[in-house]
């Protein structure tokens, strides 16, 4: 499970989303992460 976590300019950390990419860790997953 891969967490993006942001800090507000106030300096509070928020869950920006989370992610179960299917089978292994690959390029085509973090590609598909980072586009949101």
């Amino acid at each position: 499970m891969y967490v993006a976590i942001g800090i507000t300019p106030e300096g509070r950390r928020e869950i920006l989303g989370y992610y179960l990419p299917g089978g292994m860790e690959s390029a085509y997953n973090w590609r598909e992460i980072l586009q949101i």
